[in-house]
């Protein structure tokens, strides 16, 4: 009997403390035109499926040559970019060109079983868009988009927020701008309270926080 795949969340970061000085995921010629490398992720991809692992691929965080604001740096140890891109449709470009090259390496029927989720936590300091809010929902559309050009069957997902924030607006905008997602992603900490999630100063058990969080954004 085959053994069933497992789904892991596996974050696109492509950043130069990665891969100091090496030719990475994006970068761009002298003349300013996009240059892509998709071989680490081959690498890591082709490990995973080998030992039945499915990708749960989030789509962040911006490329250096892609930042509008190279110094936009998160104070994690990765120092990872999150500003907007400069160029939207260069970010489109690379969300296209990428899941285009997966479909082609591993097979629409496969990649169709994976998820994509467009970034990470961008109600928090990991999205300096401004407003935050409405520079996310460029950033969606045009990767959700782009991702359904490849193929309709591909799923596509967000605003993959903390503390279950945006939800409910994420989807009415989804709808009202006609644009794909397939499903709705966000979460909560085991720390968060009720006036972080919610905005009340209700007591809220632990194995009632998520169930209620997602009510909340329902």
């Amino acid at each position: 009997m085959a053994r069933p795949k497992r789904h892991y969340r596996l974050r696109i970061c492509p950043l130069p403390r990665y891969f100091p000085r090496r030719s990475w995921l994006y970068d761009e010629d002298s003349a300013g035109k996009p240059v892509y490398n998709f071989s680490y992720v081959d690498q890591i991809y082709d490990g995973l499926l080998e030992n039945h692992v499915r990708p749960f691929i989030e789509l962040s965080f911006t490329p250096k040559k892609l930042a509008s604001d190279p110094n936009a740096l998160h104070a994690f140890w990765y120092k990872q970019n999150v500003s907007p891109p400069k160029d939207w449709g260069k970010w489109e470009r690379l969300v296209e060109n990428f899941t285009r090259h997966l479909v082609e390496r591993y097979g629409v029927d496969e990649v169709a079983q994976w998820y994509f989720e467009v970034w990470n936590e961008p109600n928090l300091d990991f999205w300096a868009g401004d407003p935050k809010e409405a520079t996310y929902y460029e950033l969606y559309d045009r990767a959700a988009r782009a991702i359904k050009r490849v193929s309709p069957r591909l799923r596509v997902g967000g605003p993959a927020t903390a503390q279950a924030a945006w939800v409910d607006r994420f989807l009415a905008h989804c709808k009202e701008k006609n644009v794909p997602v397939d499903f709705a992603s966000t979460h909560v900490y085991g720390n968060d309270k009720a006036e972080d999630v919610f905005g009340t100063h209700e007591q809220i058990p632990r194995t009632q926080m998520v169930c209620r969080a997602v009510k909340k954004s329902s």
